[in-house]
């Protein structure tokens, strides 16, 4: 028994099916038709999940020697001497407690452990299908604006640009196109953000 699962796949969101063309000028001339990847369900889940794919596989599995913190002699006194009953060195006037998690040079309560599973595996299909999804989510005005986008003076979303931008050699020209199409309140927004990180390097 076959289940149609059509209806729950279903855009939530209206994705067009041709783009503007503009000019330099911001001026439309003409339209394209957008690639299959912009028909793609858009799936929230999935690609959440391969992000979170993509940044734990630069973590790297880390643990702690499994004797630190134990290489002494200590022993507990054990009950009756009216002092805790935690591992003590022998020798001194004043025992210097020792292993014991929470005492000085003991060892850590919960180290890390190698064995812990630092990564989110995905499927490739899965992944394949997440980057569609993230690609057709970008002909949505509403989501791009909702990842922080200054985009409200945009002339359409997805922006498509003649071919002419590749010859642009100066920088103010390129600041000029950006201001025809409404981009450059973004790249300011982008610009804000630019933090130059911290320490003497980079006095």
């Amino acid at each position: 028994m076959s289940i149609d699962l059509s209806p729950l796949l279903k855009n939530k969101y209206e994705v067009p099916a041709n783009a503007k063309l503009l000019n330099l000028n911001g001026e439309a001339v003409g339209e394209v038709n957008l690639p299959e990847h912009f028909k793609t369900p858009i799936r929230f889940d999935l690609i959440r999940r391969a992000v979170l794919s993509a940044l734990t596989a630069r973590l790297q599995p880390k643990g702690t020697d499994k004797e630190a913190g134990l290489r002494t002699s200590a022993v507990s006194f054990g009950t009756g001497l009216g002092i805790a009953r935690v591992p003590r060195i022998k020798g001194n006037m004043w025992p210097r407690a020792r292993i014991a998690p929470n005492v000085v040079k003991g060892r850590r309560a919960h180290p890390p452990k190698v064995e812990k599973r630092l990564r989110e595996r995905i499927n490739r299909k899965e992944r394949i299908l997440a980057i569609r999804s993230a690609i057709a989510a970008t002909a949505v005005k509403e989501l791009v604006m909702a990842r922080g986008h200054l985009v409200g003076d945009v002339k359409a979303i997805p922006l498509v640009v003649v071919n002419d931008f590749e010859g642009i050699s100066k920088a103010s020209d390129v600041k000029a196109v950006f201001k025809a199409l409404g981009l450059w309140s973004d790249v300011l927004r982008a610009q804000r953000n630019v933090r130059i990180r911290a320490g003497r390097g980079k006095m």
